[in-house]
């Protein structure tokens, strides 16, 4: 991505203080969808089997970054994302030789779920179901297996270690400062080595988010185990993904996800990208799910790229065992600046 770099000499002055001169960097991004889904089944509904969208979503980040006397590194980062959402990412790092504490409610500064794995490689996967009001809590969050499920957003402090010989770690908490929201404690770890001509590293990362509120009983706990292998233009993502929530009725789940995911390098102009993945919830032996996905990704020029998603899933549902199946294609359009 290419970015603007803007030096400054003097930020801010107060009295005889005056800040540590800064580096700003901004970057941005638009990408532009044409998504088409279709469904057969009734448990997943949406207004029409068949249907296609368009959307655009464009992201403008700000960074500043300083180096103090003493060898520390300070940053902070703005960034935006105009979609239908419209959120806000703020975060700022405190780095050196002890290596990096993040404060943030997301971006620049969120480490605690660094070291989850997905297999869903592919440039713009997504499902082909929308919610349903008779979902379970199971059958609603866990549609797509081949995604992690570790749980590390909310406002908060996080912790990440220098690289010791290919072993880092991270370590985060969220407070959520209300009775609507629940606290969260999450990190990990990973390995990283060198064997002939491939690299490979091996990662694990948690995540156990509070009751929302007394009694509420609607907490989780997740883990993410990943082992990541490459060698040459090719890389080979496996992964087991849990999250487990004791509901103490008909919303608990023990959901369990196993995938693989291949990306390969062709040429300078084109990749291309496939996973399969499947998951299973061991507190209801209806439950059952299985998607792929396969990509392809052209550079047209520096800063411009096409590419091609396809998606398809099959699942059983958590409610009455009826099988529901579908597929999704997004055609993209990106721009870097």
């Amino acid at each position: 991505m290419r970015k603007v770099l803007l030096a400054t000499t003097a930020l801010i002055a107060v009295g005889t203080v005056q800040a540590a001169s800064a580096d700003v960097t901004i970057s941005g991004s638009y990408e532009w969808q044409y998504n088409t889904f279709d469904k057969s089944g009734t448990d997943y509904s949406s207004s029409t089997a068949d249907d296609s969208t368009i959307t655009n979503e464009i992201d403008v980040n700000i960074g500043f970054s300083a180096t103090t006397d003493s060898g520390l590194t300070l940053a902070m980062n703005y960034g935006l994302i105009e979609d239908s959402a419209g959120t806000e990412s703020i975060g700022a790092t405190i780095s050196g030789d002890f290596g990096t504490i993040g404060l943030s409610d997301a971006g620049t500064g969120e480490f605690g779920d660094k070291f989850a794995t997905a297999v869903d490689v592919t440039a713009d996967p997504g499902s082909p179901f929308t919610e349903s009001a008779t979902q379970t809590a199971a059958a609603v969050v866990y549609d797509t297996p081949g995604d992690e499920m570790v749980d590390a957003t909310g406002s908060g402090i996080n912790y990440l270690s220098p690289d010791m010989n290919g072993f880092q770690f991270s370590i985060g908490y969220s407070d959520a400062g209300d009775s609507t929201h629940a606290d969260v404690t999450a990190g990990g770890f990973q390995y990283a080595m060198s064997a002939g001509d491939a690299s490979i590293t091996l990662k694990y990362a948690m995540s156990a988010k509070g009751d929302s509120s007394s009694g509420a009983a609607d907490g989780k706990d997740a883990t993410s185990l990943g082992l990541v292998i490459g060698l040459g233009d090719a890389k080979v993502t496996v992964a087991q993904n849990t999250a487990e929530s004791d509901n103490g009725n008909s919303a608990a789940y023990d959901y369990k996800s196993t995938g693989v995911g291949i990306g390969y390098t062709v040429s300078d102009s084109l990749s291309v990208a496939a996973y399969t993945a499947s998951g299973e919830n061991d507190k209801n032996s209806n439950y059952d799910v299985n998607e792929n996905g396969v990509s392809f990704t052209y550079t047209i020029a520096d800063g411009l790229s096409a590419s091609v998603t396809h998606t398809d899933m099959d699942v059983k549902d958590n409610d009455d065992s009826t099988s529901t199946s579908g597929n999704y294609t997004a055609v993209a359009i990106n721009l870097s600046f």
